[in-house]
């Protein structure tokens, strides 16, 4: 599973690092919750086109 990290053009400092850190958080998220029974691809994609689903995975 991808967030498409490559297409991001952040260079600065340590600004590269620190969003892998957080892209790398947020996909063990996703795949900690259990609420939702589906795929963890289609998880990512639920929570951009809903609030709802993005709360219940962040409170996961």
């Amino acid at each position: 599973m991808t967030i498409r990290e490559d297409d991001c053009p952040i260079s600065r400092g340590h600004a590269a690092a620190n969003l892998a850190s957080f892209l790398l958080v947020a996909l063990k998220q996703i795949h900690r919750d259990k609420a939702i029974k589906v795929s963890d691809n289609r998880k990512q994609m639920m929570a951009t086109m809903s609030e709802e689903v993005l709360v219940l995975i962040v409170k996961a």
